[in-house]
């Protein structure tokens, strides 16, 4: 014959789990004003919770989204690839940014991927040192626009830049306009 301490109490035991976990979060409501929980709640939607549906999305640019969450840009592949699909086939993009941050060259590629069929111009800035320029336009191409990827474009271009986030710029370059020289204020 089982005794009390061999049975499985089953059902029992999580109706007392429930209960625990019921007074426990009816507890924590009391003794904190509501007010506050209402100032968390707000904060978890606006600071997490994007950065979680941005990691969680799904559909034809998950892997590019994903890859561009640094930009703080909402739908960044299909922003970008409608900004790219606005250029001549013989105009292309430059892309500007502090060589030294490590999720430029992440955010490099990924531009680079979404820009298909047109070629990406890259130039890292760099402190104290001259610009690098990663890769050049092809022959017989312009540089028509510029992202400036956490590196404000030079005073003199700054009031025709667009935001299109925190951490990016677009800017029109002027036909002729060096562009190697962004990196410089």
């Amino acid at each position: 014959m089982p005794s009390a301490w061999t049975r499985n109490p089953g059902w029992q035991m999580l109706t007392l789990y429930g209960l625990l976990t019921l007074l426990l979060v009816v507890g924590l409501l009391l003794i904190r004003p509501l007010p506050a929980w209402r100032a968390k709640a707000e904060r978890f939607t606006k600071d997490v919770l994007p950065r979680i549906v941005n990691i969680t999305a799904s559909g034809k640019y998950a892997s590019s989204d994903h890859l561009l969450t640094a930009l703080e840009l909402k739908q960044p592949s299909e922003t970008l690839v409608a900004l790219m699909a606005e250029l001549a086939p013989d105009e292309t993009t430059l892309f500007v940014g502090p060589a030294d941050d490590p999720l430029f060259m992440q955010n490099l590629l990924t531009f680079s991927y979404l820009s298909w069929p047109h070629q990406l111009a890259a130039l890292g800035c760099r402190v104290g040192a001259a610009p690098q320029v990663l890769y050049r336009p092809r022959a017989g191409v312009r540089v028509a626009r510029a992202f400036f990827y956490v590196q404000a474009p030079p005073s003199r271009l700054a009031a025709g830049s667009r935001v299109l986030s925190p951490k990016l710029k677009l800017l029109q370059v002027a036909k002729g306009e060096e562009w190697t020289s962004y990196c410089l204020q």
